[in-house]
């Protein structure tokens, strides 16, 4: 850092509000428990908003705040947070991004469930929608509604059957309960291969 007529504290004191260039300041100082305690102040905020219904944070922002291994935040206020997020992103139709923070936090199967029935449920009945997700989720055994199981796969049938019809046979071999004979015949007759359908483990991915 280049030399100065006004100390640290002066300078400080200058930007005292200026959270973005009182950062750099330290950053250039090296004082990073500093840093720590304004990220820890900055997040409580956020989460103080969270629970009174207002969440203007993104998963990036709670995501770096879980790997800074910031000491001033403690693990539950994190679990907290991600609670919120989730609850705010199916509210907003986001289950994708609900079922990764449930994942990828730890938040338990039940949260896990939620957002994996949330997610099959708003593919149903929309032709052009990429199934593999309800596939992927439905392999986990996140899903236990057998009702909602199988309203999936009869409307992943009609999918495939006008628009990727190969993909009719992995699908029926892998889950032969949730189809009828004919159906059977029919992805057979149009069948190539048997092999599983490749899906992604979306809840992994980090954004």
């Amino acid at each position: 850092m280049e030399k100065t007529s006004m100390s640290l504290d002066e300078i400080e004191e200058k930007l005292k509000g200026n959270r973005h260039a009182l950062i750099q300041l330290w950053e250039n100082s090296k004082q990073q428990e500093k840093i720590d305690k304004l990220k820890a102040e900055e997040f409580r905020e956020a989460l103080d908003k969270a629970r009174a219904g207002t969440i203007d944070w993104g998963y990036h922002q709670l995501h770096r705040i879980k790997n800074s291994s910031n000491p001033f935040i403690n693990k539950k206020e994190i679990i907290e947070a991600a609670e919120l997020f989730f609850k705010h992103w199916l509210k907003e139709d986001m289950p994708y991004d609900a079922l990764k923070i449930a994942y990828q936090y730890g938040l338990g199967l039940e949260f896990l469930q939620r957002a994996a029935e949330y997610l099959v449920d708003s593919i149903i009945c929309k032709p052009g929608y990429d199934r593999s997700p309800g596939i992927a989720v439905i392999r986990k055994g996140w899903i236990k509604n057998e009702k909602l199981i199988r309203a999936y796969f009869q409307d992943t049938y009609k999918e495939f059957l006008s628009r990727n019809c190969t993909d009719l046979l992995p699908l029926i071999t892998e889950f032969p309960q949730y189809f009828n004979e004919e159906q059977k015949e029919i992805a057979a007759a149009l069948g190539v291969s048997s092999s599983p359908i490749l899906v992604r483990e979306f809840w992994e991915e980090y954004p």
